[in-house]
C-alpha cells in the first residue's frame, strides 16, 4: 500500500524528533573532546597552586604518603603541613604525567584539615569512549573487617540520580585474585590501590558530580571522594 504523504511527513517528524534527542542528551563527542573540556575544567580550578613550587616523588605509579609537618626551608617563612603537602605533592604528579583530573579523595568528607589521599583521573578508553582511573594512597590505621559500608551519591546536572550502600567487604568478592583489591579484615598499614571503571557510553551529556564514602564498622568516615565530570 503506497505510504501518503502525511504519513511519511509524520513518521519523518517522529524520526527528526528521536535524532534530536539522541543528539541532545546521548551523543557523545569524541573522546578527545571529552579529556580536553575536563582537563580545561581541572586547569581552571588550579591556578592557586602555581605560587608554590610542588614536590616531586613517586612511588611506583603513585606519590609517596604525606609524612612531613612543620616548617620547610624551601617554603621560606611560610607554613608548610600535611594538608598543603599533601594537595601539592598530588597535583603536581597530575601535571607531570599529562592527567586529566576529574576527582580526588581525601581522609575524611569535610574540615579544613582533610589530607587529600588519592586523584581520580580520565582517560580515553579503546576501542572508544572514556573511563576512569582512581588512585588511592593512604594507611589503615586500625582494622576494617565486617559491617563497614561503602556509600555512593551521584547527581546529573544537580539533580539526584543514584543513590546506594554497598558491604564493603563483599565488593571484590566474585573478582579474580589478580583483579582483587579488598581483603578483609583489611589488616592496618599502607595501601596502595589502582582501579579502572568504565564510562557508560549510553550516559546522557551532562555534568556528573559524584561522592562516595567508606563508614568503618565503627560508623566513622574514614575516607571520602568526590569527581565532577562532564561528557
Amino acid at each position: 500500500m503506497p505510504i501518503s504523504k502525511k504519513v511519511a511527513g509524520v513518521t519523518l517528524l517522529l524520526c527528526g524528533a528521536v535524532l534530536g534527542i539522541y543528539f541532545s542528551y546521548f551523543h557523545h563527542p569524541p573522546a578527545e573532546d571529552i579529556l580536553a573540556a575536563n582537563r580545561k575544567k581541572s586547569q581552571d580550578a588550579d591556578n592557586s597552586v602555581h605560587k608554590v613550587r610542588a614536590i616531586k616523588a613517586l612511588r611506583g605509579e603513585h606519590p609517596p604518603e604525606t609524612k612531613r609537618q612543620g616548617k620547610n626551608k624551601d617554603y621560606g617563612d611560610e607554613e608548610y603541613d600535611l594538608v598543603q603537602e599533601s594537595k601539592m605533592m598530588w597535583e603536581d604528579w597530575i601535571r607531570e604525567h599529562n592527567y586529566v583530573s576529574i576527582g580526588e579523595m581525601y581522609n575524611k568528607c569535610e574540615g579544613s584539615d582533610r589530607i587529600m589521599v588519592g586523584q581520580v583521573i580520565m582517560l580515553q578508553d579503546k576501542p572508544k569512549g572514556v573511563k576512569s582511573r582512581s588512585f588511592l594512597n593512604y594507611t589503615f590505621d586500625h582494622e576494617v573487617y565486617e559491617e563497614s559500608k561503602l556509600h555512593i551519591d551521584v547527581k546529573y546536572n544537580g539533580k539526584d540520580l543514584y543513590s546506594n550502600q554497598f558491604d564493603f567487604c563483599e565488593m571484590d568478592a566474585n573478582k579474580n585474585a589478580e583483579d582483587r583489591l579488598i581483603y578483609c579484615p583489611m589488616k592496618p598499614g599502607p595501601i596502595y590501590w589502582k582501579k579502572d571503571m568504565k564510562i557508560p557510553n549510553y550516559l546522557p551529556v551532562g555534568l556528573y558530580t559524584t561522592k562516595a564514602w567508606l563508614v568503618d564498622q565503627d560508623k566513622k568516615t574514614i575516607l571520602c571522594g568526590f569527581s565532577e565530570f562532564r561528557l
